[in-house]
Parts: structure tokens; C-alpha cells; sequence
């Protein structure tokens, strides 16, 4: 098993070797002036084109991981080719774009956009595009590479779930999946962190064993969930859910400090207020998450772990109708900005992103959905739609004049500085799927145009959610400005540029 692995993967990095070489491309913001980026988008004039990729990565850095697979291979007591596996890539010294979609199952790039994460049939590498270095990813000692490759795969199949976050400077990410043990009832989970450089994968919790009884009476310590990283990238904050302490359940918000490897303990709370969003957002006044109880008649909203302080609860109002069995995730945070992705357990009702501030975050965010007038000027575009304007409280569903000529986002993100908002319309529900971004100081909505992205649109039904297209369930707005979306089922790079006058 373990030759036939090697073969598959040192065979794939051999062509996934020539990402490092990226030519920086990028259009928008950084070719352009702000003002000229904000003008284009007041007129409508931007549209998104493909990323040119042309990487070339040096061969000795393909012989050092393949040594050192080898090495990691032969200490578990497999076989080791002498040679790295399928000899034939190696004549392949440039990769292209579509050969790296072909390839890649799941993409993810750091927050400057210049280290790529990329999962394969095989496993998964950390690219470093400004220093033509790569690295396997390889499980630390003590962790089977069963429960390795399955905590991987698991995890990265729901893109929506934040489940792989990075450090702010790039140099960790952590993989976190609560819907293992929410949904599929998998308590056999940890945290993994990857240190980028090195290329090792750990365990956050090193005393937590591969398999255990979460319901035992003689485990009291608590599951791993989600988690989030500190601004500086010191420390990564995690929540453990369900720690027995005197025959009662609570979570914990632990501190990891990456130098030393070390935890202490910042928050203690009821351990019903859960969902299974695997991040943590750090914010002023401490960790920001969504939090739902277990029972319907039980708080749903939002909580601020303090890490210095008390927390901090925003939860929906139980006898309003509409927000009865509410159900909100966090989905962006950035700046002094989030967004919030909300659905209704056990109704109908369809699914709103609601946009708050953190500077006056109050229930009112559960009570407004974001709405596009897309026939509108660019500058009456974006509506903040009271909720009771726009669903009927006794059937639970969009009242029927509601929303004519209106398109509900079916996906919204934040840009990394939080001053452009990214918001796709269509997918399932309205065909064909539209861009638009908005402009947070001057209050315009411009649409992109992605005529000529070749999509074909397929649905996906998540858990707690609506219907939804693949292409917004995978959109991302990456440093430099460029976008990652799932066309067609595979990740693609887009950058924005500036439309062709008719």
C-alpha cells in the first residue's frame, strides 16, 4: 500500500513541481488605481478572466520530498523505491493551468495569496510560490495514516465549513471538522496543524487517541472542534466540545501557543450552545462564533468568547415567529465586517445571507437579508430587506410579490481587507449565476461579467442548508485580489479585469 501511495503522489508533485514559478498576473486593484477599480465597477465595466499559469519548480526539490517520503515511508516499516515513482512526469516541466484543476481536488491559498494549498488522489503538498519550494504533507509520528488520510478527505469534502484555515502570515493552517461528530457521529477527531514549512502534520490535542468512546464515563476530555487563529499567528484558538466536569458537559476555549506548543484555558461554556462551523473568529473582544442549542426553544445566534473578558451573547428573539428555529453561521469576517449565512431547521423557508457590523452588532442582523436589484443603477442596487417584508410568519416562506425583479445571494464573501463584498446570485434556484461587488465607501453594487466562465449549473444540498450551486459554494476572494471558484466541479483562479467598451 504504501509503494502504490508513493507512486500516486511523487508522481502527481512531479507535475504539480511547476507551480512554484507562478508569473504574477493580476488585474483589478493592483494594475489599476483604486479609483479607476471603483469606477469600473460603478459602470459595470469589470469582468473576471482566467489566471495565465506557467510554473516551473526545481527537480532537486523533487528528489529531496521524494527522499524524504521515502525516509517517512521506511521508518513505518514500508517498502521505498530507490527512485521517485512514475518517471515519465518528470519530462512534464511546465504545468498550465487546467492540467493543475484536472489534478487537484480541493485548492486553497494563504491569505496573500502566494502559498498554495492543493489535495490530490494521494495526498496533498504546500506550495510556496515566492521561494520555489514544496512540501508533502506527512503525518507526525503517532498518527496512522488511516486516520491521517481520512480525517483529510473528510474534512475537505464540505468547502463551506472553513474547515482548513490559515494562519495570518501563511505559516500554519489548521483542519478542523465538528459535522464529523454533529452529523456523522465520527468521534474518532482531532485538529490537525500543518506547518507549512516543514511540511508535518500533528496533532493539536497530542493525548487524544486515533480511536474512543466519546460517551464513556471514563473520557471527560472533550472533542476537538473548531478553531481560529490569533491576528499575529502566535496562537490557535480551539473549542473542545463536551468536556465531562462533575457529570456535566461543557466546552472550552483553549490557547495553543504555536512557539511552544502549549495550551491554557480562556473560556468555559454550556456545551448546548453548539453548530458545526469549524471556525473561530478572532475579533476585538475575543473569539466570534454562531451558536445554536440543541433543543429548537434554546438560544440561537451569536456569541463573542471573551478571552479577557465576559462573553458575549446576540441571539435571535424566540417569540418572533421568523426567527423560530433560526439557524446562523458565520461565514466571513474581515475588517470590522461579517456575514452571516442563515437558514430555518425543520421548514421551508429559504436560506438569506445577513450582513452585520462588529462596531454595533445587536439581534437586528438576524432580522434583515441582503437582496440585489439587479436591474437597478449600480447605486440603489444592495438592499438590507427587513425579513418581515419579505417572508410570510405563518407559512414560513417567501411571500409571493416579495421579491419580484429581486435576486437572494447564494453565496457572499468579504474581500480580505473588508471593503468590497463579493456576492453571486443564481445556482438552482435562479439561472444563470451572476457576480456583483459591492463597495463599501462609496455604496455601489457593479456587476462582473462572467460570460465566459463555460458553467454548467449543478446543485448541492449541505446540511442546514438550502439547495445551492457547487460554483457559490466554492467562491473565495483570495489575496491579490483574484477569486477561486469551482467551475464544473474543479477549482479554477480568476482575476478581475477591466471590460472592453461596447
Amino acid at each position: 500500500m504504501h509503494r502504490k501511495q508513493m507512486k500516486r503522489l511523487l508522481g502527481l508533485l512531479m507535475v504539480l513541481g511547476v507551480l512554484v514559478g507562478m508569473v504574477p498576473v493580476m488585474a483589478g486593484a493592483d494594475d489599476i488605481s483604486a479609483d479607476a477599480f471603483e469606477d469600473a465597477l460603478a459602470k459595470d465595466r469589470l469582468a473576471l478572466r482566467a489566471v495565465a499559469l506557467a510554473l516551473t519548480i526545481p527537480q532537486e526539490n523533487v528528489a529531496r520530498e521524494a527522499e524524504r517520503y521515502n525516509a517517512y515511508v521506511a521508518a513505518r516499516g514500508g517498502e521505498v523505491d530507490a527512485t521517485p515513482g512514475n518517471l515519465a512526469l518528470l519530462e512534464e516541466t511546465v504545468l498550465h493551468a487546467d492540467r493543475l484543476y484536472e489534478l487537484a481536488k480541493y485548492i486553497s491559498f494563504s491569505p496573500n495569496g502566494r502559498k498554495l494549498f492543493a489535495a490530490m488522489d494521494g495526498g496533498a503538498v504546500i506550495v510556496d510560490l515566492d521561494t520555489q519550494d514544496f512540501r508533502i504533507l506527512l503525518p507526525a509520528e503517532g498518527i496512522s495514516r488511516s486516520y491521517y488520510d481520512e480525517s483529510m478527505s473528510r474534512t475537505l469534502a464540505n468547502p463551506e465549513d472553513q474547515g482548513l484555515l490559515w494562519s495570518p502570515d501563511g505559516r500554519h493552517i489548521a483542519i478542523a471538522s465538528p459535522r464529523q461528530v454533529l452529523t456523522m457521529m465520527r468521534l474518532a477527531v482531532n485538529i490537525l496543524l500543518v506547518d507549512t514549512q516543514t511540511g508535518e502534520v500533528d496533532k493539536v490535542v497530542k493525548g487524544l487517541p486515533d480511536q474512543l468512546n466519546f460517551f464513556s464515563d471514563d473520557y471527560a476530555g472533550g472533542i476537538p472542534f473548531r478553531a481560529g487563529f490569533s491576528p499575529d499567528g502566535s496562537t490557535l484558538y480551539y473549542e473542545l466540545y463536551g468536556v465531562n466536569s462533575l457529570g456535566l458537559r461543557r466546552n472550552q476555549i483553549m490557547a495553543y501557543h504555536l512557539a511552544t506548543g502549549e495550551s491554557e484555558l480562556v473560556s468555559v461554556f454550556d456545551s448546548e450552545t453548539t453548530t458545526s462551523d469549524a471556525a473561530l473568529w478572532p475579533v476585538e473582544d475575543g473569539l466570534l462564533e454562531s451558536i445554536a442549542h440543541i433543543e429548537v426553544s434554546g438560544d440561537r445566534g451569536l456569541a463573542i468568547r471573551g478571552v479577557d473578558t465576559a462573553d458575549q451573547l446576540i441571539v435571535r428573539d424566540p417569540d418572533n415567529p421568523l426567527e423560530v428555529g433560526m439557524y446562523p453561521r458565520v461565514v466571513d469576517v474581515a475588517g470590522n465586517r461579517g456575514l452571516l449565512y442563515t437558514s430555518w431547521v425543520q421548514t421551508t423557508m429559504q436560506p438569506v445571507f445577513q450582513l452585520f457590523s462588529l462596531d454595533s452588532l445587536s439581534g437586528e442582523v438576524f432580522r434583515q437579508a441582503l437582496v440585489i436589484r439587479p436591474d437597478a443603477e449600480p447605486a440603489q442596487r444592495l438592499v438590507q430587506m427587513e425579513l418581515s417584508t419579505m417572508m410570510d410568519d405563518t407559512s414560513g416562506r417567501v411571500k409571493p410579490d416579495a421579491l419580484i425583479g429581486m435576486l437572494l445571494p447564494d453565496n457572499a464573501k468579504l474581500s480580505p481587507d473588508g471593503q468590497h463584498m463579493l456576492l453571486l446570485a443564481g445556482g438552482p434556484r435562479q439561472s444563470p449565476s451572476r457576480l456583483f461587488v459591492y463597495v463599501f465607501s462609496a455604496q455601489v453594487l457593479g456587476e462582473v461579467d462572467i460570460s465566459l466562465l463555460d458553467m454548467e449549473e449543478d446543485t448541492f444540498l449541505g446540511f442546514f442548508e438550502g439547495p445551492r450551486s457547487n460554483t457559490a459554494r466554492g467562491l473565495r476572494w483570495l489575496g491579490d485580489n483574484r477569486l477561486a471558484m469551482v467551475i464544473n466541479g474543479k477549482y479554477h483562479l480568476f482575476e478581475f479585469v477591466g471590460h472592453a467598451e461596447q
